[in-house]
Protein backbone atom coordinates (compact mmCIF):
# COMPACT_ATOMS: atom_id res chain seq x y z
CA UNK A 1 0.00 0.00 0.00
CA UNK A 2 0.72 3.57 0.32
CA UNK A 3 2.98 3.08 3.21
CA UNK A 4 5.27 0.90 1.33
CA UNK A 5 6.82 4.52 0.70
CA UNK A 6 8.59 4.64 4.19
CA UNK A 7 9.21 1.37 4.36
CA UNK A 8 11.50 1.96 1.31
CA UNK A 9 12.53 4.90 3.46
CA UNK A 10 13.47 2.80 6.30
CA UNK A 11 15.45 0.57 4.24
CA UNK A 12 17.66 2.80 2.28
CA UNK A 13 18.52 4.98 5.65
CA UNK A 14 19.11 2.11 7.50
CA UNK A 15 21.99 0.56 6.55
CA UNK A 16 24.16 4.18 6.59
CA UNK A 17 22.22 4.93 10.41
CA UNK A 18 25.44 5.24 12.89
CA UNK A 19 24.97 2.71 15.22
CA UNK A 20 27.21 4.62 18.02
CA UNK A 21 27.59 1.52 19.55
CA UNK A 22 23.74 1.32 20.36
CA UNK A 23 21.87 -2.00 20.36
CA UNK A 24 19.53 -0.65 17.32
CA UNK A 25 19.31 1.90 15.51
CA UNK A 26 16.40 4.75 15.80
CA UNK A 27 14.01 6.51 13.51
CA UNK A 28 11.91 8.92 13.78
CA UNK A 29 8.69 8.81 11.88
CA UNK A 30 7.53 12.25 12.08
CA UNK A 31 3.47 12.98 10.24
CA UNK A 32 1.87 16.32 9.75
CA UNK A 33 -0.91 18.31 9.57
CA UNK A 34 -3.74 16.17 8.36
CA UNK A 35 -3.42 13.31 8.89
CA UNK A 36 -4.88 12.26 12.16
CA UNK A 37 -7.94 12.60 9.51
CA UNK A 38 -7.16 10.96 6.46
CA UNK A 39 -9.45 8.06 5.39
CA UNK A 40 -11.98 8.50 8.44
CA UNK A 41 -14.72 10.19 6.28
CA UNK A 42 -15.86 9.42 2.89
CA UNK A 43 -14.55 12.59 1.40
CA UNK A 44 -10.65 11.87 2.21
CA UNK A 45 -11.92 8.34 1.61
CA UNK A 46 -12.41 9.36 -2.35
CA UNK A 47 -9.85 12.29 -2.35
CA UNK A 48 -6.84 9.67 -1.56
CA UNK A 49 -8.61 6.20 -3.10
CA UNK A 50 -7.36 4.58 0.08
CA UNK A 51 -9.57 3.61 3.25
CA UNK A 52 -6.40 3.56 5.18
CA UNK A 53 -5.91 5.70 8.61
CA UNK A 54 -3.02 6.65 10.42
CA UNK A 55 -3.43 3.31 13.11
CA UNK A 56 -2.82 1.22 9.64
CA UNK A 57 0.15 3.08 8.64
CA UNK A 58 1.71 3.09 12.31
CA UNK A 59 0.89 -0.50 12.32
CA UNK A 60 2.65 -1.00 8.79
CA UNK A 61 6.02 1.13 10.17
CA UNK A 62 6.36 -0.64 13.32
CA UNK A 63 6.01 -4.08 11.16
CA UNK A 64 8.61 -2.83 8.77
CA UNK A 65 11.18 -1.10 11.54
CA UNK A 66 11.28 -4.58 13.62
CA UNK A 67 12.19 -6.87 10.32
CA UNK A 68 14.75 -4.06 9.73
CA UNK A 69 16.08 -4.36 13.48
CA UNK A 70 15.26 -0.77 13.27
CA UNK A 71 13.50 0.72 16.47
CA UNK A 72 10.90 3.60 15.60
CA UNK A 73 9.02 7.13 17.34
CA UNK A 74 6.21 7.45 14.98
CA UNK A 75 4.60 10.93 16.17
CA UNK A 76 2.02 12.73 14.15
CA UNK A 77 1.06 16.41 14.85
CA UNK A 78 -1.22 19.32 13.35
CA UNK A 79 1.01 21.99 15.14
CA UNK A 80 4.05 23.49 13.29
CA UNK A 81 5.66 24.58 16.10
CA UNK A 82 5.37 21.22 17.57
CA UNK A 83 6.44 19.34 14.85
CA UNK A 84 9.43 21.64 14.43
CA UNK A 85 10.18 21.51 17.79
CA UNK A 86 10.03 17.85 17.62
CA UNK A 87 12.53 17.64 14.62
CA UNK A 88 14.90 20.31 16.35
CA UNK A 89 15.57 17.49 19.69
CA UNK A 90 15.40 14.63 17.51
CA UNK A 91 17.97 11.80 19.04
CA UNK A 92 17.39 9.28 16.66
CA UNK A 93 19.97 8.18 14.15
CA UNK A 94 17.59 9.56 10.64
CA UNK A 95 14.28 10.70 10.03
CA UNK A 96 11.55 9.96 7.77
CA UNK A 97 8.73 12.71 7.25
CA UNK A 98 5.47 13.19 5.98
CA UNK A 99 4.76 16.74 5.99
CA UNK A 100 0.75 16.37 4.33
CA UNK A 101 -0.58 20.08 5.44
CA UNK A 102 3.31 21.56 6.17
CA UNK A 103 4.43 20.51 3.17
CA UNK A 104 5.31 24.15 2.00
CA UNK A 105 5.58 26.01 5.51
CA UNK A 106 8.98 27.85 5.18
CA UNK A 107 9.73 27.09 8.55
CA UNK A 108 9.77 23.16 8.46
CA UNK A 109 11.89 23.77 5.15
CA UNK A 110 14.86 25.99 6.93
CA UNK A 111 14.15 23.59 9.65
CA UNK A 112 14.89 20.60 8.05
CA UNK A 113 17.77 22.30 6.47
CA UNK A 114 19.60 22.41 9.35
CA UNK A 115 19.51 19.11 10.95
CA UNK A 116 22.65 17.35 10.58
CA UNK A 117 21.34 13.43 9.55
CA UNK A 118 19.38 11.83 7.26
CA UNK A 119 16.00 12.91 6.24
CA UNK A 120 13.58 11.56 4.33
CA UNK A 121 10.60 13.05 2.63
CA UNK A 122 7.41 10.29 2.06
CA UNK A 123 3.80 11.23 0.97
CA UNK A 124 1.12 8.62 0.94
CA UNK A 125 -0.84 9.97 -2.06
CA UNK A 126 0.96 11.43 -4.80
CA UNK A 127 0.55 15.10 -4.70
CA UNK A 128 2.10 15.64 -7.60
CA UNK A 129 -0.42 14.58 -10.03
CA UNK A 130 -3.05 16.74 -7.75
CA UNK A 131 -0.86 19.63 -9.19
CA UNK A 132 0.34 19.98 -5.67
CA UNK A 133 4.16 20.72 -4.95
CA UNK A 134 5.91 20.33 -1.88
CA UNK A 135 9.06 23.07 -0.61
CA UNK A 136 10.32 20.40 2.18
CA UNK A 137 12.01 18.06 -1.29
Amino acid sequence: GSSLLCTLAMESVAPSMPTGGKAARRLLVLNGKGLDTRGTDEESRLAFRSKAVLADYDSHIRRSAEALGVEVEHVQTNDLDACIERLRVATEDAIVINPAGFMNDQELVDCIAGLEKPVIEVHYGNFVAKGKTSKVT
